[in-house]
């Protein structure tokens, strides 16, 4: 079964946001409630998305999908892997009461792009309700 769930292990957790934080373009603590999400099937971790949120958004600072090199050439499997890791960022915005994510992460610009995100300077972004809708009966 795939899940993806917020780290458990604080430090684990705490080393990788260090790190995220360093190469993500934003000021370390310039965020709150950053976590650590990470994906796991069978109990194998498969990759992770850091995120934090500041005022308005969630902000995107790392996201690695094992064994993936190139977010422009992926098989389906990782494909898959990638849209639940969106989504998963999505769900925390909303759980946050925020409509918004962004990343300054160039590595993941093209595959963002695929999920609605538009450039705005030296950031991508999107309006959740664009990934995330209500179904026709709702």
């Amino acid at each position: 079964m795939l899940t993806i769930l917020p780290e458990q292990d604080k430090q684990k957790s705490g080393e990788r946001l260090n790190t995220a934080y360093a190469a993500s373009g934003y000021e370390k603590e310039s965020g709150k409630d950053p976590a650590l999400l990470v994906v796991r099937e069978g109990g194998k971790e498969l990759g992770y998305i850091a995120v934090d949120v500041d005022k308005t958004s969630v902000r995107i600072l790392d996201f690695q999908l094992y064994g993936c090199t190139d977010y422009r050439d992926m098989d389906v499997d990782q494909s898959e892997y990638c849209e639940m890791m969106i989504r998963s960022a999505a769900s925390y915005a909303l759980n946050r009461n925020l409509f918004h994510m962004e990343t300054k992460l160039v590595s993941i610009f093209p595959l963002v792009k695929r999920y609605g995100f538009r450039k705005d300077d030296e950031r991508m972004g999107m309006e959740i309700f664009k990934l995330i809708k209500n179904c026709k009966n709702c």
